[in-house]
C-alpha cells in the first residue's frame, strides 16, 4: 500500500517495497515465467531455506518452464570447504544441457 504525504504544494506518494515489486511484475515477459534453462540446487539440510520437503520453491517450480533439479548433501559448511559439490553438479547439468557448447 502506498502512503501518501501533502505539502502545502504537492501530494508525495511514497511506494512501499511490495508496490515497487507489484509494478515491476505487472510489466514482466511471459507473466514473469522464465522459458531459459534453469539449475536449481537443492539444500538437503539447509535449516534456513529448506527448499526439498517444504512448499518454499513451490512458486520457482512453477515459474521456471525448464527447471532441473539438483540435490545436494549441503552441510553449514558447504561454502566454507566443500564447494566441490556444486561444482560438479553445475559442470554436469551444462555438459548434458548445452553439449554443443561443451568441449573436452
Amino acid at each position: 500500500m502506498a502512503v501518501v504525504r501533502w505539502s502545502k504544494e504537492k501530494m508525495i506518494v511514497l511506494l512501499t517495497e511490495e508496490d515497487v515489486q507489484i509494478r515491476f511484475a505487472a510489466r514482466a515477459v511471459n507473466s514473469g515465467a522464465l522459458d531459459m534453462p534453469v539449475l536449481f540446487l537443492n539444500g538437503a539440510y539447509d535449516q534456513t531455506c529448506e527448499t526439498v520437503t517444504s512448499r518454499l520453491a513451490e512458486p520457482m517450480r512453477r515459474d521456471c518452464r525448464s527447471l532441473d533439479r539438483g540435490d545436494r548433501a549441503v552441510r553449514a559448511l558447504d561454502g566454507a570447504g566443500e564447494t566441490g559439490r556444486s561444482e560438479r553438479c553445475l559442470t554436469t547439468w551444462l555438459a548434458a544441457k548445452f553439449p554443443e557448447l561443451w568441449t573436452t
